[in-house]
């Protein structure tokens, strides 16, 4: 049987792994930001849930609405194609993966905010889906970031075997993502045409404190590695 309560001992776990969780945290709070706008200004592509896009392609096939599938089936491959090449990038880019890959998410969504009319066109949501893709690549860990589903299955297997730091960190990641929707639904109601771009400099902003923590951690290892001595 498994135990209902926190173990003292726990705690200092717990801590631990919420500081270090702390990155991911703010990269699933940024996806649920762009998740929000997509729910807002985009009611029939999503650029962050390919799961619902797949899922209107296949009723579209079988309804016979071919003209419907075309863009479904763009944001699909260009999250794909995105997603790959930041796994590619990242592999190269080292202890620099996060800052390579969080600057990219930052240019694309950028580069999306002035096609960002309501409802979002195309090219506008096809350049959120490459920024989406991207982002689930920053952590080399971390894949998925955005994938909430599979983050409340995670918790609940925790959960069911007594996990307690597994289901607190669950937690934590879920209520991030709503905390981002919450910001982001929060701001568009009154700077809708500039809410885009935000989410860009969040992207942005990120991507610095990753190069400062990559020029840090090795200078930090030197030191270690010094008093050790």
């Amino acid at each position: 049987m498994t135990s209902t309560s926190l173990p003292p001992h726990a705690l200092p776990t717990l801590r631990q792994a919420v500081a270090a969780g702390m990155p991911v945290f703010f990269l699933v709070a940024l996806a649920g930001a762009t998740d929000a706008l997509m729910v807002l200004h985009s009611m029939h592509l999503f650029a962050v849930y390919v799961t619902g896009d797949t899922a209107k392609i296949g009723v579209a096939l079988s309804q016979g609405r071919l003209g419907a599938i075309v863009p479904l089936l763009a944001v699909v491959l260009v999250f794909f194609a995105a997603t790959t090449l930041a796994a590619w990038a990242g592999r190269a880019a080292g202890r620099l993966r996060g800052t390579l890959l969080l600057a990219a998410c930052a240019a694309l969504t950028a580069a999306a905010a002035p096609l960002a009319a309501t409802p979002y066109p195309l090219a506008a949501i096809l350049l959120v889906a490459a920024a989406m893709g991207t982002l689930n690549q920053v952590r080399a860990d971390e894949a998925g970031v955005t994938f909430i589903t599979g983050t409340l299955v995670r918790t609940g297997r925790a959960l069911a075997a007594g996990d307690w730091v597994g289901t607190v960190m669950g937690m934590l990641r879920w209520a991030s993502f709503l905390a981002g929707v919450i910001l982001a639904a929060w701001l568009d109601a009154r700077l809708a045409p500039y809410t885009l771009g935000l989410v860009a400099m969040a992207a942005a902003l990120g991507a610095g404190a990753e190069a400062g923590w990559a020029w840090r951690a090795p200078r930090a290892s030197k030191k270690r590695k010094t008093k050790a001595a």
